[in-house]
């Protein structure tokens, strides 16, 4: 209670709408999730859904673990193995393991700010390769979360080399990671199917600056095919399931 209690005391009137559940017990919901503006306006509820941004990279790695465990690996593999195999790997790509993607360790260094973490992105960072001397620096960067969409076709023992380097390679991998991680783990944990994109409608969390004024909110878009540093689409209440 009183960790909500600080969380409100933080936000409230600071912002236009915030909304926190601490432990499933206490909730605290203030302003707006959409103002007049965008009309219907909507109050603010925990059980609304909004774009995670990255807290999209504590649920991708929740699968990346899953999916190490059932391989028999270890967050100290290496990625290398599990890359397309008609992939250019430039230097030092086979060095970087598990655990510096996940701790943003890897040494890539190139712009991934926002969804610029499509599969050509992805792509090229990898034949370009990194220094050695950048590999343990950290580095927030959002390709080190977004590459394990790229990954996991062939940890899950599906491999799709076969398919045709681009964006018919891309949409499959893209299915293929938001497909596992509602299957592994939102299902589990009773959350409805979801996606990198906003459903129809407007049950939907927009952000604004502050004060919003008559400014449109941003409800940040399709991230389909370039979801796991950021992009998933869902509800407080949603993560609070997962967690």
């Amino acid at each position: 209670a009183k960790l909500l209690q600080n969380i409100s005391d933080a936000l409230k009137g600071k912002v236009v709408g915030y909304t926190a559940v601490v432990g499933g017990l206490f909730i605290a919901s203030d302003g707006m999730a959409r103002t007049n503006t965008d009309p219907p306006s909507l109050k603010m509820d925990p059980t609304i859904p909004g774009n995670m941004a990255s807290v999209s990279k504590t649920l991708t790695a929740v699968a990346v673990l899953q999916l190490l465990a059932k391989n028999g690996l270890t967050i100290d593999s290496n990625i290398a193995p599990y890359l397309y195999s008609d992939w250019s790997q430039g230097p030092n790509i086979g060095q970087i393991t598990f655990r510096q993607l996940l701790r943003h360790r890897s040494g890539i260094i190139t712009d991934c700010g926002g969804n610029k973490t499509t599969y050509a992105i992805l792509k090229g960072i990898v034949a370009a390769g990194v220094q050695a001397t950048n590999i343990n620096q950290p580095l927030y960067n959002n390709c080190n979360f977004a590459i394990f969409r790229e990954l996991l076709p062939a940890l899950l023992g599906q491999p799709i080399n076969n398919l045709a380097d681009g964006p018919v390679r891309a949409n499959k991998s893209a299915d293929m990671y938001i497909t596992y991680m509602n299957a592994n783990v939102f299902a589990p944990v009773g959350i409805p199917t979801s996606a990198c994109e906003p459903a129809a409608g407007f049950n939907i969390i927009l952000s604004y600056p502050y004060p919003a004024g008559s400014t449109h909110g941003t409800d940040w878009g399709k991230w389909t095919l370039s979801c796991g540093g950021g992009g998933w689409v869902l509800s407080p209440r949603d993560v609070l399931l997962v967690l």
